[in-house]
């Protein structure tokens, strides 16, 4: 499932219309048609967690990370690497990044580099 097909389900489920939706993040109903049919696939982080506040869901569920398999070790072998990765694990927003890689389809990782890649952008314009 793509994560416009993610947002659509999320906002049916919260029985709230694409203007609703839209009104609320303080973007267009034509914006969220856009991101629902994947026309736009980069979407502001701001604009995603804004989303997934309206919709009661986590911006990680709306990109596929939740309830990947967290239990899954990291690595194998490198006692000081796997400790330090499981460190990293407790952060939610780390855990979400370093859980995609356990199994990540290349769509997976592909909408991961963007999502990677709006933070680096978002923290410069800062």
């Amino acid at each position: 499932m793509t994560i416009g097909e993610k947002i659509k389900a999320a906002r049916e489920a919260a029985h709230l219309t694409q203007t609703d939706l839209g009104r609320i993040c303080g973007t267009t109903k034509q914006t969220i048609y856009k991101y629902e049919t994947g026309t736009i696939t980069n979407i502001p982080l701001d604009r995603l967690e804004l989303i997934a506040q309206a919709v009661h869901v986590s911006a990680a569920e709306l990109m596929g990370w939740e309830n990947r398999n967290s239990d899954a070790p990291l690595v194998n072998g490198d006692s000081d690497l796997t400790s330090y990765l499981e460190l990293l694990r407790t952060r939610p927003e780390m855990r979400a990044l370093l859980d995609t890689a356990v199994g990540a389809t290349k769509e997976e990782v592909e909408e991961n580099v963007r999502f990677i890649e709006a933070l680096r952008h978002a923290k410069k314009a800062d």
